[in-house]
């Protein structure tokens, strides 16, 4: 789910927006585009983790915390917008910045992760609602072009391969927000629900 991305040769032609980007998810989406397909990112975290995001690669990054998030990325069209946070207050704000081809892919749908849901406007939500049940018929369908749900099922083994071949190669850093005892898995998974984990949470398996 790129569109047309892989078939533009120079950084100044790609640009891919990832929102969440010091998460699991990605803080390694910042540096596929960036090292791997070379584009010009922007990307969005909180404004503490805004210094790891650009280490990881970001060309721009943006603080969702900030009153004008929502309207800070539209000098740009971007070929790929990856939602790695969920919300369609998100796809309703950035959609406009597609490009032509561009592709919007979330890896949550509509339920946003990081925001207080008083900060929704719920004026629009029967129309957001609505917009969002024809989108999913779309995409089962296969006739969204331009926005998909991308799920464990799509994801492809030759992509899991190449991925291998970068962390083999240390050409991707692997951020680390907590490595954990497997008998602490609980706390492990109650940490990765609170959805604002930098990076991977680690769960250690003790050797025999």
């Amino acid at each position: 789910h790129v569109g047309k991305l892989l078939e533009k040769k120079k950084q100044k032609d790609k640009a891919v927006l990832i929102l969440g980007a010091s998460g699991g998810v990605g803080s390694f989406a910042v540096q596929l585009a960036k090292k791997h397909w070379d584009c010009f990112v922007v990307a969005s975290c909180s404004g503490k983790n805004a210094d790891l995001v650009t280490s990881l690669g970001a060309d721009k990054v943006l603080d969702y915390e900030d009153p004008l998030f929502l309207k800070g990325a539209g000098m740009h069209a971007f070929d790929v917008i990856l939602d790695c946070v969920g919300g369609d207050d998100y796809w309703q704000a950035f959609k406009g910045s597609l490009s032509h081809t561009g592709v919007y892919v979330t890896l949550v749908g509509n339920k946003r992760y990081l925001a207080d849901d008083k900060s929704i406007d719920y004026g629009n939500a029967l129309q957001i609602r609505a917009d969002y049940l024809l989108r999913q018929i779309s995409n089962q369908l296969g006739a969204s072009e331009n926005y998909h749900i991308m799920t464990g099922s799509q994801v492809r083994s030759q992509d899991l391969k190449i991925i291998a071949s970068l962390l083999e190669r240390r050409a991707l850093r692997v951020v680390i927000e907590k490595a954990v005892s497997l008998y602490e898995i609980g706390k492990a998974h109650d940490l990765s629900e609170t959805h604002h984990a930098v990076g991977k949470i680690i769960l250690q398996i003790k050797q025999p």
